[in-house]
């Protein structure tokens, strides 16, 4: 693991038009508390090189794959949180923030309310969340 740097995961970019304005003040901020920016995504990059120091290419819409993708990371950088505004995906990034133990979603959070009780629809890892609220 790297003992360098502190690193921001972000799960998914989304497309320019929609999702610029918000990662380009991210990068600034990211830039100014001396932490890189590491994008896990679907697509391959075209605009999001300018803002992310490294870009990891996995199908982000299976929880395996992110998992794997986000856990080989983890491996060799210090992650110092995660974020993730990408609605189908913010329940297994929520479940990854509370694995590695760093600010971003919670599951209580992506599901409404701590007491809701409401399961998250259609999930692969609905039956895994008890293990991110213990």
């Amino acid at each position: 693991m790297s003992a360098g740097r502190g690193t921001l995961l972000v799960i998914g970019s989304g497309l320019k038009v929609y999702r610029e304005y918000l990662i380009a003040p991210i990068r600034r901020r990211a830039r100014a508390a001396g932490l890189d920016m590491v994008l896990l995504n679907n697509l391959r990059a075209t605009w999001q090189r300018d803002y992310f120091d490294e870009i990891i290419i996995a199908n982000v819409f299976d929880s395996e794959a992110m998992g794997a993708a986000a856990r080989e990371v983890a491996s060799r950088r210090r992650i110092a949180g995660l974020m993730c505004w990408d609605e189908p995906l913010v329940l297994d990034a929520g479940l990854l923030a509370a694995e590695f133990g760093v600010p971003g979603l919670s599951v209580p959070g992506v599901r409404g309310s701590a007491t809701s009780g409401a399961p998250w629809p259609n999930s692969p890892r609905r039956a895994s969340t008890s293990r991110a609220s213990s």
